[in-house]
């Protein structure tokens, strides 16, 4: 069995009677630029939407029609409202690691959660529930027999470490370079 990843790695080791953790924070996320200016513009948005409501209840309109055009100008401006604020929570909320765990005959992996923008842009463009898959925590919980077609392969410029379950495709360590996701493959080849 290999016992340690390759020197300086990220991939932290948690051994215990059962099984073995092994534990990899996913991409960095540090301050932008356009993270302070969407809460500020927020700020913006909000009291333009809080001067709106306020319009609405509390002026006469000349005709119903203004006062419905202004509403549902509300209802759009809060939804729009809604996607920055979305934007925002995913985008600065704590992350989750990813963990992969071997013990006798089985395996568990947790993609962890990654940092809104460390994503490919072609990959949203085909997929458009991506964005959703990428923000949430994914788990898989398998007996070791069922993992099939366990790759290491290169597509493009970009080294992959994939394996089939089902119908599904999954990819461990994306953000991970090339030595760590090498031993983690020969790791998992040798649990199989």
């Amino acid at each position: 069995m290999i016992n340690n990843p390759p020197e300086g790695s990220r991939i932290e080791i948690e051994r215990n009677i059962h099984s073995t953790s092994y534990i990899w924070k996913n991409a960095k996320r540090g301050f932008s630029f356009q993270y302070a200016f969407l809460f500020f513009w927020l700020c913006g948005w909000t009291i333009g939407g809080l001067m709106a409501l306020i319009r609405i209840f509390g002026e006469s309109f000349e005709e119903e029609e203004e006062r419905c055009f202004m509403f549902a100008w509300l209802t759009f401006w809060a939804v729009g409202e809604v996607v920055v604020i979305s934007i925002l929570y995913f985008a600065l909320r704590p992350q989750k690691p990813s963990v992969l765990t071997l013990s006798p005959g089985r395996i568990h992996f947790e993609t962890g959660t990654r940092p809104l923008g460390s994503f490919n842009a072609y990959y949203e463009m085909r997929h458009p529930m991506a964005f959703f898959q990428i923000c949430r925590n994914k788990t898989y919980d398998l007996e070791a027999s069922q993992i099939d077609n366990l790759k290491l392969e290169r597509v493009g410029e970009r080294q992959r470490l994939t394996f089939d379950y089902g119908r599904e495709r999954v990819e461990i360590g994306d953000n991970l370079t090339e030595p760590e996701r090498e031993w983690l493959y020969n790791l998992l080849r040798e649990h199989k």
